[in-house]
């Protein structure tokens, strides 16, 4: 520690801050860890629904399960109550940015937008929400109306059964999400002026191949994209992919090129070379990814060979060839 403050300079500031009368333009909030959905590349730190896997993939993965304070339990940051106590600080706030967990799991968003009103400027206020979609309610969205702007960050990293693979371990179907990404589309063109959407996916070994799927289903609604990378866990980054599913990979961004790079749609692909960068590093986690995905496969009853065929091949190889071969065998008899 005390080698890190002698690059940092004197620590006093950051553990004992005396700044006052400051005017904070800016919120992160993110109220507490409770979340419905258990996402792959999510930790128990941010949903409290990954905590009983967390405790049964510790002890068999001490170095990518690594206990984090707070990781084990549900968490909730009283900041309501702390705006409350301190109006004064919503006076300056321009811009807004709230994660969870899940904001939606109960009505603390709403009571944030009530503080905001009453204490703040809210025709000067951009808030943007981070969420799975699954606890949107449409009829509570014009409370948001007197916002500058309020934009909905919709969290899906890939369509159809991978989605529920991937994210919502079946609590929230890609049907329900599709559904909701519709009416999403359709509330924003009645409220255009204070109301935006974005779907957003995190790019990683498990929808290396269903980038085109995920950018047409976009392309289909008047909405913006995200892409970002995921660099942790180092075992989901998509360098760890063999040589030839990284070919299938890079097959892909070249599809996704020749059908998107147009005036219409090219927004939706600004990230598409770092993808390809992101391919082409050499990572040397594979192994990991085998082990803790069976485990965690197991540990959910869900495998990955039935949502992604190619990429359970790594996992599932032999149990997959044979099950070919069976199949083959009784289409043979079947013909006969």
């Amino acid at each position: 520690n005390s080698m890190r403050y002698d690059r940092l300079g004197n620590p006093e500031p950051y553990t004992n801050p005396k700044l006052t009368e400051n005017k904070i333009t800016h919120l992160f909030v993110n109220f507490s860890n409770l979340c419905n959905f258990k996402c792959r590349m999510c930790s128990s730190k941010f949903s409290n629904s990954l905590i009983p896997e967390n405790r049964h993939m510790a002890p068999l993965f001490p170095e990518t399960y690594k206990q984090v304070h707070g990781s084990r339990e549900k968490n909730f940051n009283n900041i309501n109550e702390y705006l409350k106590a301190n109006p004064t600080v919503l006076k300056d706030i321009r811009s807004i940015w709230m994660t969870g967990g899940e904001p939606f799991m109960d009505d603390s968003p709403y009571e944030l937008m009530k503080l905001i009103e009453k204490h703040g400027q809210p025709e000067k206020v951009n808030m943007t929400i981070t969420t799975t979609g699954s606890k949107i309610e449409f009829d509570k969205l014009d409370r948001f109306s007197k916002l500058k702007r309020l934009s909905i960050d919709i969290s899906i990293d890939a369509t159809g059964p991978l989605f529920e693979y991937m994210r919502s371990n079946g609590v929230f179907t890609w049907d329900e999400m599709k559904e909701t990404c519709s009416k999403l589309a359709e509330y924003k063109k009645l409220h255009y002026k204070w109301f935006g959407v974005q779907i957003n996916a995190s790019y990683q070994m498990f929808n290396y191949n269903n980038m085109y799927d995920f950018i047409d289903f976009i392309s289909t609604h008047d909405v913006d994209s995200n892409i970002r990378l995921v660099t942790f866990p180092r075992h989901l980054r998509v360098g760890n992919l063999p040589k030839r599913h990284k070919q299938e990979a890079l097959a892909m961004c070249d599809k996704i090129e020749n059908k998107f790079d147009n005036d219409k749609h090219r927004h939706l692909i600004t990230m598409l070379n770092d993808l390809r960068k992101a391919i082409n590093v050499q990572e040397n986690h594979l192994q990991t990814f085998i082990d803790v995905v069976k485990e965690q496969d197991k540990f959910r009853g869900k495998y990955l060979h039935e949502y992604n065929e190619s990429l359970g091949e790594i996992i599932y190889g032999d149990f997959i060839r044979e099950q070919r071969k069976q199949k083959n065998i009784k289409e043979k008899h079947q013909s006969w």
